[in-house]
């Protein structure tokens, strides 16, 4: 009889099963050491903040790998060379660029926010008790702006100035109603004041008197006003509100009727209206009485144009200078 040996297939389906599971032995260990040295830390850069998964070793290294670049003016915390671990945070907070404005120079403080003494400080300005600083000294910068010095002075100072005289009225019964004379001119006088002046980078902003001494005293003007309301001329007397001397030309026909709409005749005169009113009646030296009817283009102020009829009698009177009564 012949006996065969039978052979055992188990151990050689085995093989498959354990290679198999050594595969997934050896993924499952590599995911786990994999999730163990990633972390998760969450980075703030100034107002963003992100949640990131990282196998950084240290700070410097997390920030490099989000392409986060910093200059030594920013603030990292914590510091660079720190080693991370998960679940902490990393702040960046970036610098950025304050100008500072002062003696008509600007220069710039590349800084973090930081207060207003602080730029000072660091732009190497000293305030005086007085300056002024814009914004306010104390505020906290937390961006881009200006930072303002005005530097404020305070001097006393001594300045010249003249008194005017004063005007002293006298009444002249020799004199026409509305005629003056000067009896003198008066003549100004000088004090001395002492100022105290402001100046606001090297402008005066403001000054106060501090005292003041008369050095030579002023002297009155003296004039004298008529106080005459009634005159006679060729036998007849009127009554006038007032009497002025001005300056007389004469006119003939020109074809056209007066400012008043009138025709022209003798006892018209032109007039300035702002002098003396259209309409008033009027008693002029050398010429008789008048009624205002008519205006000139270069009739302004004491003038007047009085009226006659033919060109030989208006160049004979020529121009003279005459007085002239404004009548009630």
């Amino acid at each position: 009889m012949e006996i065969r040996a039978t052979r055992n297939t188990r151990p050689a389906r085995l093989v498959p099963i354990l290679i198999l599971c050594f595969i997934a032995l050896l993924m499952f260990l590599i995911l786990a050491i994999s999730l163990f040295w990633e972390k998760n830390i969450t980075l703030a850069v100034d107002k963003n903040t992100y949640e990131v998964m990282t196998k950084a070793d240290t700070v410097a290294e997390l920030l490099e790998e989000n392409g986060i670049v910093v200059d030594g003016a920013d603030l990292v915390e914590p510091a660079l060379d720190t080693k991370l671990e998960s679940g902490q945070t990393v702040t960046v907070t970036k610098a950025f660029d304050i100008t500072v404005m002062a003696d008509n120079n600007e220069q710039t403080v590349h800084s973090i926010p930081i207060t207003v003494s602080q730029v000072l400080e660091l732009a190497g300005i000293t305030l005086g008790e007085k300056d002024k600083v814009y914004p306010e000294y104390n505020p906290l910068i937390t961006g881009a702006q200006k930072v303002r010095v005005v530097r404020i002075e305070e001097k006393v100072i001594t300045e010249k100035e003249a008194i005017a005289p004063s005007l002293v009225r006298v009444s002249d019964s020799t004199l026409e109603q509305g005629i003056t004379k000067t009896l003198s001119k008066g003549k100004a006088g000088v004090k001395e004041n002492q100022l105290l002046i402001t100046l606001a980078d090297g402008v005066q902003v403001a000054s106060k008197i501090l005292s003041s001494t008369v050095v030579t005293e002023a002297q009155p003007k003296k004039v004298a006003y008529g106080t005459i309301t009634t005159a006679s001329r060729g036998g007849m007397s009127f009554s006038f509100e007032k009497a002025l001397v001005v300056s007389a030309t004469a006119y003939t026909d020109t074809g056209y009727h007066t400012a008043t709409g009138t025709v022209p005749k003798v006892g018209t005169i032109a007039v300035d209206p702002k002098v003396i009113p259209l309409g008033t009646k009027v008693y002029v030296e050398g010429y008789g009485f008048a009624t205002a009817e008519d205006t000139g283009g270069s009739i302004k102020g004491n003038k007047i144009d009085v009226y006659f009829e033919t060109e030989s009698v208006c160049i004979k009177w020529g121009v003279r200078s005459v007085k002239i009564y404004v009548l009630k």
